[in-house]
């Protein structure tokens, strides 16, 4: 089902692409005004999304460390279908704006815990997400009437899926939890015609810390260093 929508997600990026590839023929003219910029806006983007997750066990009864870990680091491609407004509030050189997105990625992989930092093979833990999405504000500088260097700062809410698994018995436990975080990002955006630009950034998410207690451990797992970033390369269509 995963695949399905990512296959979905992947061909509407194409196909906006090259309805905008076309705007952009029609047009004719490049952007020779920064004014033009402000308004309404709508975009995609494609890129990848790098994922670093680790927990500390517990044990439920005592509350001292288990000395069993979890470490993960994951990667996947990521499409996301964005909105948002520009305003020159802050003067003609200065856009300030807000931008809403949804992403799809495809993250899943399983590892083996950590006991005092060794793979241990009793114990394996599996991630997965599906989906984030963000609202974020963010302001820029226009270096030239066509291209713009902006900041980021937003919340972000990420699918999160783990589930604990006792190898030998392969019992198991899962915990689904949408996880909140901050994402800051950088990037250049470059105006290709009257309503077609083009950015690229680079974005980085810090999730919460979190703690789930897992009854086939009777262990409670800690989450720590929870975050994500990833460079995209996105298409926008001003209104």
């Amino acid at each position: 089902m995963v695949v399905f929508r990512m296959m979905k997600m992947h061909y509407l990026f194409l196909i906006v692409i090259t309805s905008f590839l076309s705007n952009s023929a029609m047009a004719g003219e490049p952007v020779k005004e920064s004014q033009s910029w402000y308004g309404y806006y709508m975009g995609v983007s494609y890129g990848t999304v790098n994922v670093n997750d680790e927990y500390e066990e517990w044990n439920s009864a005592d509350n001292a460390l288990t000395n069993y870990t979890y470490v993960l680091a994951d990667d996947s491609s990521a499409e996301s279908l964005f909105f948002g407004y520009n305003s020159d509030y802050l003067g003609s050189n200065i856009l300030l704006g807000a931008e809403f997105s949804v992403e799809l990625r495809d993250l899943d992989k399983t590892v083996y815990d950590l006991l005092s930092g060794s793979i241990s093979t009793a114990f394996e833990t599996s991630y997965k997400s599906d989906w984030s999405m963000s609202l974020t504000p963010r302001i820029g500088y226009f270096w030239t009437p066509n291209l713009l260097l902006y900041a980021s700062l937003g919340y972000t809410l990420t699918d999160t899926e783990r589930v604990y698994i006792i190898t030998a018995s392969n019992t198991t436990d899962v915990s689904k939890q949408n996880i909140k975080g901050w994402t800051s990002g950088l990037g250049v955006e470059y105006g290709l015609s009257k309503n077609l630009n083009m950015r690229i950034d680079y974005k980085k998410t810090n999730y919460e810390d979190y703690a789930y207690i897992t009854p086939i451990y009777s262990a409670i797992q800690k989450t720590r260093n929870y975050q994500d970033s990833g460079i995209r390369l996105s298409f926008v269509y001003r209104f």
